[in-house]
């Protein structure tokens, strides 16, 4: 699945997963382990804040998360280039 929108809000948890949210939207996106893959979330606020951005990401269902409010992201594209890829 995709949904694009302006990115509002980048920051890191301590297992090193990298959360994405984006304005006016209820569901935070993560980069699973994006930390540990060399991603630094400070050059992602400065490259990617306000910014509108094109997320992919895994559509299912976990029983941690029946709501659904958590998505783990495939790709993010931004400014007409890949940002990240898994």
């Amino acid at each position: 699945e995709t949904i694009t929108g302006t990115l509002e809000q980048i920051y890191d948890i301590s297992s090193g997963d990298i959360i994405f949210k984006l304005q006016d939207k209820p569901t935070e996106y993560y980069i699973n382990r994006g930390k540990q893959q060399g991603l630094f979330t400070d050059e992602l606020r400065a490259d990617l804040l306000n910014t509108e951005v094109k997320i992919e990401y895994a559509d299912h269902w976990t029983p941690l998360d029946p709501k659904g409010r958590h998505k783990h992201i495939t790709g993010i594209k931004a400014n007409n280039g890949d940002i990240y890829r898994q």
